[in-house]
């Protein structure tokens, strides 16, 4: 192989390292929270924005933690008078927008916590998008009354 060779096989296997989750810069997660509750209670409710600046819609399809044994899309509307949490597989951020995850809305639902999370707490989050992006973050656990509160929106 001649040096050009060698250097463009260099270049590509330096790429492929991170692969395109680690390249795309278009996806973002801001203020990422968890609603504290009693210890004994194992469910928890969560809330993050997220910002879309590509100029594709992408689809949320998981989010893991270690530190619970699921965790679900919920969305939260009023039907009739009628409070209802729906559950949903998959959540789309639009192209050049934004999904704020917030309490009477789309919200996080965390089941089954491995241990009790004090307030102060962090906790490690992984987002997995239908484009292969993974992105890793940390919520922190906070009282509802204590956090800043966007109004749902979508």
């Amino acid at each position: 192989m001649n040096g050009k060779g060698a250097l463009l096989a260099l270049i590509l296997l330096a790429g492929m390292g991170g692969g395109a989750a680690a390249a795309d810069t278009t996806i973002s997660l801001h203020n990422a929270w968890i609603a504290d509750g009693p210890p004994q209670v194992k469910r928890r409710a969560g809330y993050v924005k997220i910002d879309n600046t590509g100029p594709t819609d992408v689809r949320l399809k998981e989010v893991t933690s270690p530190e619970f044994g699921r965790i679900e899309i919920h969305h939260s509307i009023v039907e009739n008078g009628i409070a209802k949490m729906l559950y949903r597989r998959s959540v789309t951020i639009p192209a050049n927008g934004h999904l704020s995850f917030s309490p009477g809305g789309y919200h996080l639902m965390f089941f089954n916590a491995r241990k009790p999370l004090e307030e102060g707490a962090s906790v490690p989050l992984t987002f997995t998008f239908n484009n292969g992006v993974i992105i890793h973050t940390e919520a922190k656990i906070k009282k509802l009354q204590d956090a800043a509160i966007p109004p749902a929106t979508e």
